[in-house]
């Protein structure tokens, strides 16, 4: 029996030797996530702001999710050589138009390359996700529906679909928590800053698909919050495989609210 608790994994044994291989496990596991050193949770929350695009107000723009995972205590994870591996570059690359946690659209071209210090994965007018030596991975998401945009003759790109949100933070997480197992295997980050943003949605209006579906043809135009801001959280590393379904909730909640 397994289960997520009170920001502990815990687990159940067959046998005293599975019981001694999981004592040590969780043991290393506890040397690793005090290691080194406190964590700075608002040093994280803002690393992670600092990383959200500055959006212009009274532009128009593509809707788009702003996700940025930093992870902490914060230090260098990822050597300038190791940036410049093309098998990294490729591998995020593949994983994101092909992986399980497919983020970009394989019918759209994309380039690997260096951005300053940066990994950068990105599409032309589309989506991109950027990868920092310090191990921080930030992404730029479309939150458009093609077709609820076709069904109202274009209109449906006033709107901004929850299922698709869910949907765009579930791949992301799940690519988030991929990436940091393969350039942190150790686990040096033991806790993570989330931050969130819909850049691109003044004047949208967030629905649900039964809600978009009640309203025929029609549309009311949305204004939102005029000072919206990123949303934040601080989790535990194992959250982001353990216990992805609440903090999607937690993370999508926050965002909704700012368009009602």
């Amino acid at each position: 029996m397994q289960a997520w608790e009170g920001g502990l994994f815990r687990r159940g044994f067959r046998d005293a030797t599975d019981l001694h291989e999981a004592i040590t496990q969780s043991l290393h596991d506890y040397i690793l996530s005090n290691a080194t050193g406190p964590v700075d949770q608002e040093g994280l929350i803002a690393k992670a702001k600092a990383l959200i695009p500055v959006e212009r107000q009274n532009q128009h723009s593509a809707t788009m999710l702003e996700l940025v995972i930093v992870g902490g205590p914060f230090q260098q994870i990822l050597r300038p050589i190791e940036m410049e591996s093309p098998d990294l570059g490729e591998e995020l690359q593949q994983k994101a138009l092909f992986g399980d946690s497919r983020l970009l659209d394989r019918t759209k071209g994309s380039v690997v390359a260096l951005d300053g210090p940066d990994l950068l994965v990105q599409q032309d007018r589309g989506g991109s996700i950027r990868l920092t030596e310090q191990g921080a991975v930030a992404f730029r998401l479309s939150l458009e529906d093609t077709e609820t945009k076709d069904r109202m003759s274009g209109f449906g790109g006033m709107l901004i679909i929850e299922e698709i949100v869910r949907e765009r933070l579930q791949s992301a997480l799940r690519y988030a928590a991929a990436t940091l197992e393969r350039i942190d295997p150790t686990q040096r980050l033991t806790h993570l800053g989330i931050a969130a943003f819909v850049s691109g949605g003044e004047y949208r209006t967030w629905k649900t698909r039964a809600q978009q579906t009640s309203m025929g043809g029609s549309l009311q135009m949305g204004m939102g919050q005029a000072d919206r801001a990123p949303i934040s959280i601080v989790i535990r590393r194992a959250a982001l495989r353990l216990d992805r379904t609440p903090l999607i909730e937690d993370i999508l909640v926050p965002l909704r609210r700012q368009f009602s």
